[in-house]
């Protein structure tokens, strides 16, 4: 389970929403590998909240049919969505 993402002050005071979607490596020891930008929020804040958030996450690697893992590439969508009251 991902830990959750914290709203960046600074996007959150000026309003600042969008979405973000990575591509990352997952290697075969659960850990963040390579990763990329595919799609930007529009906000740079943004960007980089999400990334520094996916690398310190940690996922159960792929695996083949003989249960071996292998690496894997994967996209991971982020929303930053404020909360209308």
């Amino acid at each position: 389970d991902p830990t959750p993402i914290p709203y960046p002050k600074e996007a959150f005071v000026q309003g600042w929403q969008g979405k973000v979607v990575i591509a990352a490596e997952i290697l075969i020891d659960g850990s963040v590998g390579l990763y990329q930008v595919m799609q930007t929020s529009g906000y740079e804040i943004l960007d980089e909240t999400a990334i520094q958030a996916i690398k310190s996450w940690k996922f159960h690697p792929a695996v083949d049919r003989d249960g071996q893992p292998f690496r894997e590439c994967i996209q991971i969508p982020v929303t930053f969505q404020l909360q209308n009251e």
